[in-house]
């Protein structure tokens, strides 16, 4: 899988407990003071045209804006490393549900297959399992998506959304959002 290595770094993101519950303000601010430049950082590190060096690019851009929510006291230190992990998971996986919808791969089969998004279970991941794939396989097929046609950038784009996904929806209840 082309962005296996992205899985790895995410415990990096641990989901510590924050040490208030947050707005949706607070909450979105690290994602509204990402630069402009970031999409296309995050499209290289979830396409696999990126590196390990590419993931550290992003993660060193929410970091930074998680820093400038720090600095004008919209959040505090101590909310930054759960906030820096909903936010990797927000706009993540948001983004790779575009891609993925672009790629014309059903979103909402691999949802809810693998019990992730909203109302869901949302599972820890660190990658999929081969139970896990055959069950996609299998859930594609019933809804008229060849997987067959699945490239290993697909495959890992998958595997990148659904991880992605379980943080956003992990970080939204730790929250409280």
């Amino acid at each position: 899988m082309a962005l296996r290595w992205i899985l790895a770094p995410l415990a990096l993101f641990a989901l510590a407990a924050p040490a208030a519950a947050l707005t949706a303000d607070q909450a979105a601010c690290p994602a509204g003071r990402l630069s402009a430049d970031f999409t296309d950082q995050l499209d290289r590190t979830l396409d696999g045209s990126g590196d390990k060096e590419q993931f550290a690019k992003v993660r060193a851009a929410i970091a930074a804006a998680v820093k400038a929510c720090i600095a004008d006291g919209t959040i505090t230190a101590a909310d930054a490393p759960a906030l820096a992990t909903y936010t990797l998971g927000k706009v993540g996986s948001a983004r790779a549900g575009e891609l993925l919808g672009v790629r014309g791969i059903p979103v909402a089969v691999i949802e809810q297959t693998l019990d992730i998004g909203e109302g869901r279970a949302n599972p820890d991941r660190k990658g999929l399992s081969d139970e896990d794939w055959v069950a996609l396989t299998i859930a594609f097929r019933d809804n008229g998506f060849d997987p067959d046609l699945l490239t290993d950038s697909d495959r890992g784009l998958i595997d990148g959304y659904a991880a992605l996904t379980t943080l956003y929806w992990m970080g939204k209840a730790r929250f409280g959002l």
